[in-house]
């Protein structure tokens, strides 16, 4: 429920609003684990929302509709436009990755800046929020770089801020929100999630980027490309899922009550 208070974004004192952490439009019924929220930084089970989780101590009534077109925009971009994705292809052979699928998929029409913005805006919405689940999310001096690159909504704005994204390959998996948690890849600070069947990885560190120059990297003008990976591919998501999965062969559902023992 709305209430009172001071809004993160601006500043200013006034009602505040329901402000989802991961819009609503991207829990989805896809896969074995649909419409699942997971928390990757802490252990805990994951469950089920169709609606998300949301925070009303973060944004005032005029800054969340002053950025809700970031959150449309790549809602349309993302998910209404997925069936235009392409894969790559050389010589008129589709390039296959260690997948055994396509090693990356191409999508058109897709503004890769404004999708560096989502991340970010999803990025900084988890490091401010107080909801349990997102208080593992600490994102430093970014925190503040990242409210001026919202503020700003250019392209110049996201320079020493480095994103990219990859397609989860996996079409039992493209259905669970995974909220941010931290890694790392040679020292370098890391922050993922993944939602829509997309794997956002946003660096917080102020070196060069540990990706280099490679096509998933999200910039302006520049072509948008998602490399293929999958939860799986990584130790605590393989371990999350074979956990669930497990837990569902021998005791049923884990969405419906709690679960208990077969019978003997």
């Amino acid at each position: 429920m709305a209430s009172s208070g001071t809004c993160k974004f601006c500043g200013n004192v006034g009602r505040l609003v329901d402000a989802h952490i991961v819009p609503k439009g991207f829990f989805q019924k896809e896969g074995d684990l649909h419409f699942a929220v997971v928390n990757m930084a802490k252990a805990e089970r994951p469950r089920r929302s169709q609606k998300g989780i949301w925070d009303d101590t973060i944004l005032c009534a005029k800054c969340e509709a002053r950025f809700a077109s970031i959150d449309d925009y790549a809602l349309t971009a993302l998910l209404k436009r997925k069936t235009e994705a392409r894969p790559l292809a050389r010589n008129g052979s589709i390039v296959l990755g260690h997948t055994g699928g396509p090693l990356a998929y191409s999508l058109p029409r897709v503004d890769g800046a404004k999708v560096a913005l989502f991340a970010l805006f999803v990025l900084w919405r988890a490091g401010v929020s107080s909801r349990h689940e997102c208080l593992p999310v600490a994102l430093g001096p970014f925190e503040e770089k990242m409210r001026r690159a919202l503020d700003q909504k250019t392209a110049s704005a996201l320079q020493g801020i480095y994103v990219t994204l990859w397609w989860e390959f996996n079409p039992e998996l493209s259905g669970p929100v995974i909220l941010p948690y931290r890694s790392k890849i040679r020292g370098v600070r890391l922050w993922n999630f993944w939602c829509g069947g997309y794997y956002f990885v946003v660096q917080t560190d102020s070196r060069p980027s540990v990706f280099g120059e490679t096509p998933n990297q999200l910039a302006a003008q520049k072509p948008v490309w998602a490399i293929s990976t999958s939860l799986l591919d990584q130790k605590e998501g393989a371990n999350m899922v074979r956990n669930l999965r497990e837990a569902h062969l021998r005791f049923g559902d884990p969405w419906k009550g709690r679960w208990k023992p077969p019978a003997k």
